[in-house]
Formats: structure tokens, sequence, C-alpha cells
């Protein structure tokens, strides 16, 4: 009687052991596939981050070459104003001179 009542724990304790090491494999697999998952999808994540950062670079880059432009095509408008500036003063000069001639004459 003692050997089967010793038998009976044993499988008792051998079973209980077999299915909750079963239970956390099943567990542990569910945990690795869900493990997986979040680690292909940081991965997307992380390829996506790098694409918008790379964009946004590109962007940055797209900008600063605008405004450079930007800026030449003002000075070119000043320096062009400028020197219609100069030359209508030279002219205005010119003419005053003549005028002066002209009432120095009568």
């Amino acid at each position: 009687m003692k050997k089967l009542l010793l038998l009976s724990t044993v499988f008792i304790v051998l079973a209980l052991f077999l299915s909750a090491f079963t239970g956390c494999q099943e567990e542990n697999l569910t945990d690795i596939k869900k493990a997986r998952f979040i680690g292909n999808e940081n991965r997307k994540l992380k390829a996506q981050l790098l694409q918008c950062q790379a964009e946004i670079e590109k962007c940055l880059q797209e900008k600063l070459v605008l405004r450079q432009e930007r800026q030449k095509k003002i000075a070119d408008v000043m320096n062009f104003f400028i020197e219609q500036k100069r030359r209508l003063d030279a002219q205005n000069e010119q003419l005053r001179q003549q005028l002066e001639e002209l009432k120095n004459r009568e």
C-alpha cells in the first residue's frame, strides 16, 4: 500500500511538473513570438525614422540653397538700383551744368 501511495504521489508530482513545464513552454513561445513581433516593428520604425530624418535633412539643405539664391537675387536687384541711381545722379549733374551754362549765356 505504501508503494502504491508513493507511486501515486510520484506520478501526481510528475504530472503536475510536466503540465506546468508544458504551460511555461507555451507561454515562453508566446513571449518569444511577441518579442520577435516587437523587434520587427522596432526595426521597421527605426527604418522609417531614418528615412524621415534623411528627408528632413534634404529639405533643410534645399531651404538653405533657396535662401542663398534669394539673398543673391536681392543683392543683384539692390546693385542694379544702386547703379541706376548713380547713373541718374551723374546725368542730373550733367543736366544741371548744362542748364547753368545756358543761363550764363543769356
